[in-house]
């Protein structure tokens, strides 16, 4: 196999032509290399800091990992990995694979799409196939359309699609950002249960919501709009298809109705989590500070022994000096670059921390509520003179319900529940209590 290469910076700019299959990824190196089945399907040109890489035949091309890299073309499948620098796509008529890189733009895709790892935003104007994203550390932007199928999850910041086929999508919603799909077929979103966030749907077949709390209206002309939590995050919808919206987590009521003491279980929550997460952030940190302290004492028992091995090959004291200062810059570029892999590991372990507590503090507030309502209806025996403007279903007759029997716990619970979800009034709770009692005959 042929192999050329060429000495570079530490990110320097990477231009890629390929004509059949690529498979690009980065490296500790400071050189550019490309392999391919023969010297006359490759070419490598170097002008200063840019490296122009041509090749007529499958290739494999490993680049610093820092460089800027520009695939103008690659007429086969392309798979991507291990990059930290900006990449650009500009057209890849097969399959493209990627995995790990920063900032991406991606123009065209005439396959598939799947990506995996972006530290920055990713921007996408059209795929042919499907496509699949996860994990991207800032803004998600598909201008045109993906043809095929979206599966989505993750994302950072904001997000937007347009979608031909189905679109699945996992949301985690921080607050004011903005995400915006429009959807052919059907469009499948799961959000938190606790999440924050206001929902618009212009448009559905048909609308399901299975998370707690929510009801929707009778169907009309009109938009479906509901609030989670306090709507911090705006997420607008729209499909051809049916639309479900579900909750990946399990609901509060399956902890039992009125049945759970949530003032002691919640009392003091988000102070105790406050200190856990202090607690956790710490322990992670010194384990960081660690691993940093390790490889530089793995760096420095390497240069030290460095000088000794390059005496014995025979290497003038000149010769000697530039081999391990070209060593010492290589080594201080690797603990920088994991210095920085350790910067936003840290950084998203806050983000995750600070949202998480948010979410305790929000179900405390939830379960705090959920006990002034339970307290408000068990006394309703007690309290007259209440009105609201529900509407009445016709109460059942006395005669189809035992008589002179004891109201047992759970048919009060059932009434209590009734209430609850505004399907009778006080007073036709109070009907159906005394017609239970042996009272309303």
């Amino acid at each position: 196999m042929e192999k050329q290469f060429v000495t570079t910076s530490e990110s320097p700019k990477v231009v890629l032509e390929i004509h059949a299959d690529l498979r690009l990824k980065g490296w500790d190196e400071l050189q550019v290399a490309a392999k391919t089945d023969s010297e006359d399907n490759l070419s490598i040109e170097q002008q200063e800091d840019t490296i122009r890489v041509r090749c007529t035949s499958d290739c494999k091309v490993s680049v610093p990992r820092q460089a800027n890299v520009t695939v103008e073309a690659v007429h086969g499948d392309a798979t991507i990995k291990g990059l930290e620098g900006e990449l650009t796509v500009q057209e890849a008529n097969g399959n493209l694979n990627l995995h790990g890189a920063g900032p991406t733009q991606i123009k065209t895709v005439r396959g598939n799409l799947s990506v995996k790892n972006v530290g920055g935003d990713l921007q996408v104007t059209s795929v042919d196939g499907n496509a699949s994203v996860r994990d991207v550390q800032g803004d998600l932007i598909i201008s045109d359309v993906v043809r095929g199928n979206l599966t989505l999850s993750d994302v950072s910041g904001n997000a937007s699609a347009k979608v031909d086929g189905n679109a699945t999508l996992s949301l985690d919603p921080a607050p004011g950002e903005q995400y915006d799909f429009t959807v052919n077929g059907n469009l499948l979103c799961n959000l938190p249960a606790d999440a924050s966030v206001a929902v618009h749907i212009a448009r559905a077949g048909q609308v399901t919501v299975n998370i707690p709390g929510v009801e929707l209206a009778q169907a009309g002309d009109e938009p479906i709009e509901f609030t989670l939590g306090d709507g911090d995050a705006s997420l607008k919808l729209s499909a051809d298809g049916n639309i479900f919206i579900g909750s990946q987590a399990a609901s509060w009521d399956a902890m039992g109705h009125f049945d759970f003491d949530f003032d002691k279980k919640f009392e003091g929550f988000g102070e105790k989590f406050a200190g856990m997460g202090e607690a956790i952030s710490e322990q992670v940190t010194q384990q960081i500070e660690a691993q940093m302290e390790m490889i530089e004492s793995q760096i420095e028992a390497q240069l030290s022994g460095l000088t000794a091995r390059l005496g014995a090959l025979g290497l003038s004291h000149e010769q000697q000096e530039r081999v391990a200062e070209r060593a010492r810059e290589a080594s201080e570029r690797t603990s920088e670059r994991v210095q920085e892999k350790m910067r936003r590991a840290q950084e998203k372990l806050d983000r995750k921390m600070a949202e998480a507590q948010r979410r305790a503090e929000q179900r405390a507030r939830e379960a705090e509520r959920r006990t002034h309502v339970h307290e408000r209806h068990a006394g309703v025996k007690e309290q007259r003179g209440w009105h609201f403007d529900w509407p009445s279903p016709p109460v059942p007759p006395a005669s189809t319900v035992p008589l002179n029997d004891p109201v047992s716990d759970d048919e009060r619970m059932v009434i209590l529940r009734m209430l609850e979800q505004k399907k009778i009034s006080p007073e036709q709770a109070e009907q159906l209590l005394s017609a239970l009692e042996g009272k309303g005959a």
